[in-house]
Formats: C-alpha cells, structure tokens, sequence
C-alpha cells in the first residue's frame, strides 16, 4: 500500500531530473548508448550460456526492463515535449 502512494511522487521526480536533463547535449549521447547497450542484452539474451542459466536469464532480463524504462520515460517525455511546442 505505502509503495502505491510513494510512485506518482518518485514519477513527478523523475520527470523534473529528464526535463533538466535533456537540454544537455550530452544526455542525448548516454540515451544512444543506453538503446546501444539494450540491443546487446537481446543479443546475450539469444545466446545459449545465457538461455541454459536461469540466474543470468533472470538477470539479463531485469538489465533489459532498465534499459526500457529508461528509454521509454526519455521517448516519453521528448514526445510531449514536442507536441507541446507543435500547439504553441
């Protein structure tokens, strides 16, 4: 129960951190790096040594869920933030 009403905040913090963030230059390239970094863990992913272990299988796939979340909040935000400046 206490983790529900604990999300909309850490959300709304993490939205101001990717807004303060994106103007830099240099997050764009950690972004890239991230999708980089996803497409190697799909890789491994397919790979036997890790398919034959469930704790690398298990681990492999919390390293993707990140990477996700992470593009996925960056994706987000940009396409707000787009749209909001395509109405003005």
């Amino acid at each position: 129960m206490a983790k529900k009403t604990h999300q909309p905040l850490r959300d709304e913090d993490l939205q101001e951190a990717m807004a303060q963030l994106i103007p830099n230059g240099n997050f764009g390239t950690y972004i890239k790096a991230i999708r980089d970094q996803r497409e190697v863990v799909i890789k491994e992913l397919c790979s036997d040594a890790v398919m034959k272990d469930d704790r690398l299988t298990c681990a492999a796939v919390g390293e993707l869920r990140s990477y996700e979340n992470l593009i996925s909040m960056y994706d987000d935000f940009v396409d707000r933030r787009d749209a909001e400046s395509n109405e003005e």
